[in-house]
């Protein structure tokens, strides 16, 4: 457990500008602001100082190395600190390849002064928090949970389903589906598994997608969505 009393944040860019208006909009935070304009030098102090957030911007020093960056954290110091993207890029690829990666969150620059001040309390504050509880480990027989996520269905094939909402899933989870629809279709009482084969951001309408492939070992599924899907086109023509 950290007995430091003052939560250090790091900020990796290598514009002078903005490391200079981090270091200002969060000088009202209860924290220390360490700048960095090179991945090299950001690095070589995180092991000896060890953060407790990090604002990483993915351009440092080239196109994309602060996805490598992030990465690099993940796999050698695990899930901690909590990493936050900041970063010009709007692409929805590269951010929803940030979160896989392991960031906690994706802030688009330009950003209001309020978010960011925010979205650091409160990572700061649950990074705290997270340094006083006791951690049990769970045994491998019971660390299955199910967690219910509400999306909403655009549109179905053959082999899957589209669906919209506003949460990021992984790509390759393994899900449960569950709707009117899906009923109506396949009127068996089983789950319906499917996997998540592609995932994305809609910063335009703020929302997530993603595509759930039908899980294959239940042929009698596909079947029905098929015949399904059939039926329907044959009465709107």
């Amino acid at each position: 457990m950290k007995t430091k009393e003052t939560p250090l944040v790091f900020t990796v860019d290598d514009d002078p500008e903005i490391n200079n208006l981090l270091r200002v909009w969060l000088r009202d935070v209860e924290c220390k602001i360490v700048n960095f304009n090179s991945a090299e030098e950001f690095l070589l102090k995180f092991r000896s100082m060890k953060p407790d957030l990090c604002i990483i911007d993915i351009n440092i020093g080239g196109a994309g190395v602060g996805f490598k960056i992030v990465e690099a954290i993940r796999k050698v110091f695990g899930e901690k600190p909590p990493i936050i993207i900041f970063s010009g890029d709007k692409d929805s690829r590269g951010i929803a390849h940030g979160i896989d990666l392991g960031a906690d969150d994706y802030i688009i620059k330009p950003s209001s002064k309020t978010t960011l001040v925010d979205k650091v309390e409160s990572f700061l504050e649950i990074n705290s928090f997270d340094d006083r509880i006791l951690i049990k480990g769970i045994p491998e027989s019971q660390k299955r949970i199910k967690i219910l996520v509400d999306f909403f269905i655009d549109e179905i094939d053959e082999f899957g389903v589209k669906i919209r909402g506003n949460k990021l899933l992984s790509k390759g989870s393994s899900v449960v589906l569950d709707s009117p629809v899906l009923k109506e279709i396949y009127k068996k009482n089983d789950n319906i598994y499917g996997t998540v084969v592609s995932n994305w951001i809609n910063t335009t309408e703020d929302s997530t997608g993603a595509f759930i492939e039908f899980s294959d070992e239940d042929k009698s599924i596909l079947d029905e969505v098929k015949r399904w899907i059939s039926i329907n086109l044959t009465k709107q023509e």
